[in-house]
């Protein structure tokens, strides 16, 4: 009821599963989809963390190929291995099952403002995203250290460097 009270106030995107659980949600939603009784609109979002990718991975495999062209998937945790590749092989991979919407997210470490070192290294992992075709970049916050001030300064920041990105 929730769900359905949030579409009809015009929201469209949702966060529909995360990692290996089972995407028993985004099917329901992809099907309502299907026979109308959602808006053709609505985007499903799928977080894909790279510490359990390949299970995320099995469960899209065996999906309709219009589904998977519709979903957002948003890769979390993407220096990890990143001496390995990880983040690319996982996003090609995506990308070969029909993926067309990709978002990335970035984790901040800004505790004491919006230092070079640290800014630095946000550019690098947007700069590797975009190179994969990643058009949405999320900065995660998940320490809590992101304040007003600071996210202020950071996103005229990363706006005035990343005009053709969404934030």
């Amino acid at each position: 009821r929730l769900f359905l009270e949030l579409v009809e106030s015009g929201v469209r995107e949702f966060v529909m599963g995360c990692g290996p659980e089972d995407p028993a949600l985004y099917r329901t939603v992809c099907a309502h989809k299907d026979d109308g009784a959602l808006p053709a609109e609505v985007r499903p979002v799928f977080l894909v963390l790279l510490n359990c990718w390949d299970a995320t991975y099995e469960n899209f495999k065996h999906m309709p190929r219009h589904w998977v062209e519709d979903t957002v998937f948003s890769f979390g945790m993407i220096p990890y291995k990143k001496e390995e590749r990880l983040f690319e092989r996982v996003v090609n991979q995506f990308v070969d099952l029909g993926a067309r919407h990709l978002k990335a997210s970035v984790l901040n470490n800004f505790t004491h403002g919006v230092v070079e070192k640290k800014y630095a290294d946000i550019c690098e992992q947007i700069d590797w995203a975009t190179s994969l075709g990643v058009s949405t970049i999320r900065i995660n916050d998940s320490v809590g250290k992101l304040y007003p001030e600071v996210t202020a300064e950071l996103c005229d920041r990363l706006v005035a460097d990343y005009p053709e990105l969404t934030f």
